[in-house]
């Protein structure tokens, strides 16, 4: 890249390769039976979805931060943006202490040796697949997981060359 406009064109278009990516994911998630295959889908669908997001940094010193901003998230959609950078953030890519209040149990004896039971909050998908009894007439999350991600698609703007209308300095 030689040029700070090169940069920005290429950023963008990884952006738009990372959220087509979180589409397969998420996609090739409801086809998996198996529950480690399938989690491990959606958390790669969650990765590629929050990248856009999060602190991209370029070569040339024009544009210190590549980062879509949230903003371009649809109002309705916010809490599943929010809710997949907090999972991103907190359970998939660090283990925030924070947030999955870990807890030593008691020290027990068993046949293989001692062992250290701990308690903390995770995260599970089960319930991406399945109705509920309140939101019954909702779309199954992993519905809306791609509906959102579909849509970001079509937001990211075609004018590659004015940053101000693409990236954030938040």
């Amino acid at each position: 890249m030689d040029n700070h406009e090169d940069e920005e064109m290429i950023r963008i278009i990884l952006f738009r390769k990372d959220f087509t990516e979180a589409v397969r994911y998420f996609d090739q998630s409801r086809h998996i039976d198996e529950k480690f295959v399938r989690d491990a889908l959606i958390k790669m669908g969650i990765i590629s979805y929050a990248k856009p997001f999060m602190k991209n940094t370029g070569i040339h010193k024009e544009v210190k931060n590549y980062r879509l901003p949230s903003s371009i998230v649809p109002e309705d959609y916010l809490w599943l943006h929010e809710m997949f950078l907090n999972y991103r953030g907190n359970f998939i890519s660090h283990s925030s202490f924070k947030t999955m209040q870990p807890s030593l149990g008691i020290v027990t004896n068993t046949p293989k040796g001692k062992m250290l039971p701990i308690q903390y909050t995770d995260i599970r998908f089960d319930h991406w697949f399945e109705h509920d009894d309140e939101y019954h007439e909702e779309p199954v999350l992993i519905d809306q997981a791609t509906k959102l991600v579909k849509m970001l698609i079509q937001e990211i703007p075609g004018n590659f060359l004015t940053n101000e209308e693409v990236f954030s300095n938040e």
